[in-house]
C-alpha cells in the first residue's frame, strides 16, 4: 500500500495535466483555425478521462492512503503489545478483523469506482433511463406507444341500457 499510493497520485496528476494540456491544445487549434484537428484531440480527451473514471484512480487514491494509514496504526498497536498480550484470542481477532477491513476499504473504492463508470456508460446508452424505467414508461422513447397506453386506460362511456 505504501508503493501504491505514490503512484496512484502519479497517474492521476498525469490524466489531470494531459486533460488540461489537450482542452487547452483543443482551444488553440481553434483560435488559429486549425478545427480540422478537434475532433481527434476530443476523442484522445474522452478516453482519458474514461481511462482514470473506470480505474477509479480519483477514488482508489483516498482509500490506499486511509487504509496505508489504518495498518499503520494497527501495526503500532500490535508492537505496543506485550508478547502475553498477543497470545490472546481477542487481540488476534482485533487484528485480524481491522487488517481485513482495511484491505476491503481499499477493494471497495475499485469496485465502487468501476462500477459508477458502468452505470455512467448504461445510462448512456439508454437514453439517461434505467432499464425499469424504460419499461415502465414506453411513452418517453415511443410516441405512439405512449398514444395507445392513453388510450387504453381513458375512462369509457357507459353503456346506455
Amino acid at each position: 500500500n505504501q508503493r501504491l499510493a505514490p503512484r496512484l497520485a502519479r497517474r492521476l496528476q498525469l490524466a489531470q495535466l494531459a486533460v488540461i494540456a489537450l482542452t487547452a491544445a483543443n482551444a488553440a487549434l481553434v483560435a488559429f483555425g486549425v478545427a480540422v484537428w478537434v475532433p481527434a484531440l476530443l476523442a484522445a480527451t474522452a478516453a482519458l478521462e474514461y481511462h482514470v473514471a473506470y480505474t477509479a484512480l480519483g477514488e482508489r487514491l483516498p482509500a490506499v492512503n486511509a487504509a496505508t494509514s489504518a495498518i499503520t496504526r494497527l501495526l503500532l498497536w500490535w508492537d505496543g503489545l506485550s508478547t502475553i498480550q498477543r497470545r490472546k484470542p481477542a487481540c488476534k481477532e482485533r487484528l485480524v478483523m481491522s487488517m481485513e477491513a482495511a484491505v476491503m476499504l481499499k477493494q471497495r473504492a475499485y469496485i465502487d469506482g468501476a462500477l459508477a463508470v458502468l452505470d455512467t456508460s448504461h445510462a448512456t446508452h439508454h437514453g439517461g433511463q434505467d432499464l425499469g424505467e424504460a419499461a415502465a414508461a414506453p411513452g418517453r422513447s415511443d410516441p405512439k406507444a405512449a398514444r395507445r397506453a392513453k388510450a387504453r386506460s381513458a375512462p369509457r362511456p357507459a353503456k346506455a341500457v
